[in-house]
């Protein structure tokens, strides 16, 4: 066995950019949770539909947008892992991030109202997160395809 096979590669752009999403998103939802918790116990809903727990006096949070902001962090941080599943992971979950955001601005009633971003804050912190797994997705599938292309023509 030789010393390559033997050690890790280092992670590339793609794999980077899902790790630092995912600590975004881990460390956004405990912090979301040791807010509600300070606030009041009694009123752990799981929606909040009009809640007045505010993170950072920005964000309007609850239990299940902290549950689902816990979740993607955890696929975020299995997928970075391997290259394929990360990008795969970045499109899919950009893209869906991405039409929850110009759902919540044509329907300011949505049916999920917890989930889906309709105030202003909200509304432009989820859209860069959309785009920036959209591109970083995009960006990794390029520089893969330019690689292959590369290592063909030698």
């Amino acid at each position: 066995m030789d010393d390559a096979s033997r050690y890790p590669s280092p992670p590339t752009g793609t794999q980077a950019i899902a790790l630092w999403i995912a600590g975004g998103l881990l460390v956004l939802s405990c912090f979301g949770f040791l807010l509600r918790l300070g606030q009041n116990v009694r009123s752990l809903d799981l929606g909040g539909v009009g809640t007045e727990t505010v993170l950072f006096g920005l964000f309007h949070v609850s239990v299940l947008h902290n549950v689902v902001h816990l979740l993607l962090g955890a696929a975020a941080l299995a997928t970075a892992g391997n290259a394929r599943h990360c990008r795969r992971f970045l499109a899919v979950t950009g893209a869906a991030l991405l039409a929850l955001v110009l759902y919540g601005q044509l329907d300011r009633t949505p049916i999920v109202a917890d989930l889906v971003p309709v105030g202003t804050a909200d509304t432009w912190l989820h859209l860069l997160l959309a785009l920036t797994m959209i591109v970083a997705a995009g960006h990794g599938a390029a520089t893969r395809a330019g690689w292959r292309g590369r290592r063909s023509a030698e």
